[in-house]
Parts: C-alpha cells; structure tokens; sequence
C-alpha cells in the first residue's frame, strides 16, 4: 500500500529512461561551429551532433585506492555521505569538419534517480534485500536524493498540454496597442517529444485576434486570420462555416470571424497560402537569423 504512493513517479522516471531519453537525442538540432584553431590563422568549420544517450545507474567509480571498478552505489550511502543519488547521462557525440568525422563518448553529468524507478540499484529487490543494503523494507519510493536530503521531483505545475484554456489578465493589455486582458492560451507539446512551447492568442479591442508566438524567448505577433489562411490552400467561406460550425446563429462569433478573415493584415494582397506563408517567412526570418548558431 505506501509503495503505491510514490508509482506514479516511478512510472513517470521509468518512462524518461525507457523512452524519453532516446527521443531526446534524435530531436536535437546539428550545432554549427567555425574559427581560428591553428597557430597559421586557418580556419576551421564544422559540426557537432548526439546521436545516442543513455543514463548509467548510481555508482562508485573510483576508491580510495584508485581503482576504476564500478561499484554500486545504494540510496542508504547518499543519504550518510550527504551526496546526491545519480547516475552519469552519458551521450556519443558526432563531430565533423573537414569532410571528416569521429565520434566519441562524452560525460554530460550527473542526473538525480527516482528511487525504485529501473535505474535504481534496489530495483527488484525483495524485502530482505533491501534491508540488508541499508534500505526500509516498506520503504515509500517515488523520490529522490539530493545532497543527503529526499525530495520529491515534481515541484513544478504545468497546465495541460495541448488544451486551450480561457483566462483574463490584466498584464496582456499592456502588450500592445488595442490589446485586452483577455485571450486563450495553450501549452502546445510534440507529440514525439514531451517539450513544448506556451502559445497565447489575444483579443483585440477591434474584435480580431492575434497569435503571440515565442522564439528563442522573443515574441512575435501574428493575426490569427493570417495563420488560419496558411494551413491549406482553402476560400475564405470554408474557414468561415468551419469557425461557425454548430454555432451559425450566433451573429456576435459570426461578426468576429469576418473581423479576423477581412482584416488589412490578413487580406491584402493574400491570394493563396503561398502567399500567406511567404509573409510569415518574412516575419520570422530575421528573429530567426538573430539565434546564435542558426544558419
């Protein structure tokens, strides 16, 4: 029964080791690099990328005598030590330049473990081994050891990922001219990869609406009937019956969806999606240049 308290983070951590992790690696970006490495001012340009990760379980890696045998390291030692329970992320990283490649296994640091999760090293055990390396028999899993202290690693909340919710704040009217205290903001999360970003679409005092985006921490504001006429090369009639669907005696969301659909910054000189997406690319192309690293 107490074991059942702490599951969910131990199912949750087990979930990051099993899978998370993997993915982690197959999403990151290539990172660029170029300068002066040589004493005869050549140049050199080049690139470096992870192409696997992988967490190794708590250990003792070297002793007092210097030897490298791996030893395991149980939560019990943590706790006397006053030393935090990991293990090591490790990662095989790729660099290349000069048409040539290599890789090599690079030390990422130490990540806490989830006591009883599967990088544990009391995972599985019985009763009575437990005890026998210093741990409760009944011990309540789900936390980890930081500097000798237990504590739970779950200290931040997040709204729900990929749900709109409806909120008024004051702060959103002083973002702009004509902007309002009212807007629905979203946490949007890929679906392959648990990281996302928090979208806000704001009311404007004119009855449109913007989308504020984040990039890199720096915002950009879009009109939403922009971004609506950029997923699909549709009419404005379509857009409309799908805005008003289930809902087409409403005048008040009827005159608001011909507000967003005929504004100047939405209407002018947008014939197609092409169109609609060149305009964008516009916006977003020097933010996007401003990034260190992005070519």
């Amino acid at each position: 029964m107490l074991a059942q308290l702490g599951q969910a983070h131990v199912d949750s951590f087990d979930d990051f080791v099993s899978h998370g992790i993997g993915m982690c690696s197959g999403e990151m970006s290539t990172a660029y690099f170029s300068g002066t490495f040589s004493a005869d001012g050549a140049g050199l340009a080049g690139s470096i990328s992870l192409e696997r990760l992988w967490l190794d379980r708590p250990n003792f890696c070297r002793d007092n005598f210097g030897s490298t045998k791996e030893k395991p390291m149980y939560p019990s030692h943590a706790r006397i030590a006053r030393v935090s329970y990991g293990g090591i992320l490790r990662g095989v990283a790729k660099i290349s330049f000069e048409s040539r490649s290599f890789t090599r296994e690079v030390d990422l640091g130490l990540i806490p473990v989830t006591v009883g999760s599967c990088a544990c090293n009391t995972h599985g055990m019985s009763a009575k081994e437990r005890v026998r390396v210093g741990e409760e028999a009944d011990d309540v899993t789900g936390y980890s050891i930081v500097n000798g202290q237990e504590v739970i690693m779950r200290m931040l909340q997040a709204p729900r990922r990929n749900t709109p919710f409806a909120i008024d704040r004051a702060g959103w009217a002083s973002r702009g001219h004509g902007f309002t205290s009212k807007g629905v903001m979203v946490r949007s999360v890929c679906p392959r990869l648990p990281t996302g970003v928090t979208n806000v679409l704001h009311a404007v005092r004119t009855g449109n609406a913007v989308i504020a985006l984040s990039i890199h921490k720096r915002q950009l504001l879009l009109p939403l009937g922009l971004v609506l006429k950029s997923f699909r090369d549709t009419t404005d009639k379509e857009i409309m019956s799908r805005l008003l669907a289930g809902d087409e005696g409403n005048a008040s969301l009827r005159s608001i969806a011909t507000i967003v659909l005929t504004s100047k910054a939405a209407s002018t000189n947008l014939h197609s999606r092409a169109d609609c997406l060149k305009l964008m690319g516009r916006m977003i192309k020097p933010m996007w240049q401003a990034i260190p690293g992005v070519r």
